[in-house]
């Protein structure tokens, strides 16, 4: 009679990979921890909430009243104005024209938007006298320390905007999950034989 074989455990998934031994800094590591994203399969899982639409950068002289638009430029002087309705404003030069930036409600600002900076700015252009404003725009700042290190002009884009915390931002959650979607969707076991998948117009799970 044949001894009987212990049954050898199926090897881990790939997918099981922790997030560290994908390289992900031990910051961004607790802070998708508490998210609930413990290995690589989670995190390829962790789908937006929705998307927004970026619109392509263009130099400030481009820009037109009452356009959705993107641009960056260097900031060349901000103030706050308390009286009336509190507001932040800055002005925005690239070298081709000036574009006025106004938040409202904004005192946060102080500090962080400081002449000198260099940023990119997304929102609506309006009309008031002879200068061009956009108010309440989303703005980031461009860190190019190092020469040639200027990230490039952003094309059109749909964004995806993920559940975040303070902790991580979306952006953040973005930049780690984006380079490595290509090689784990490939991981991914389908539960459903392609004609199953046909007659139920279903697609695969690595779509």
């Amino acid at each position: 009679m044949p001894e009987p074989t212990a049954t050898q455990p199926a090897p881990p998934s790939p997918l099981a990979a922790s997030l560290a031994d994908l390289g992900i800094t031990p910051r961004r590591v607790a802070a998708l921890n508490d998210l609930g994203i413990k290995n690589l399969g989670q995190l390829i899982a962790y789908l937006p909430m929705r998307h927004e639409r970026e619109e392509a950068e263009s130099p400030l002289k481009e820009l037109a009243p009452g356009s959705n638009a993107a641009a960056r430029g260097i900031i060349t002087a901000t103030r706050y104005v308390a009286r009336g309705k509190p507001r932040f404003e800055a002005v925005l030069e690239d070298g081709t024209a000036r574009l006025d930036l106004v938040w409202f409600n904004a005192a946060y600002l102080r500090g962080k938007l400081t002449p000198g900076m260099k940023v990119m700015v997304q929102g609506k252009a309006a009309t008031r006298g002879i200068w061009l404003p956009m108010i309440n725009p989303k703005w980031t700042a461009i860190n190019d320390e190092s020469p040639g290190n200027e990230p490039a002009m952003r094309d059109e884009r749909l964004r995806p905007v993920y559940p975040a915390s303070e902790a991580i931002s979306s952006s953040e959650i973005e930049k780690i999950i984006a380079p490595l979607v290509p090689a784990a969707t490939k991981l991914i076991e389908e539960h459903f034989t392609p004609e199953f998948r046909q007659a139920h117009e279903l697609i695969e799970l690595a779509t």
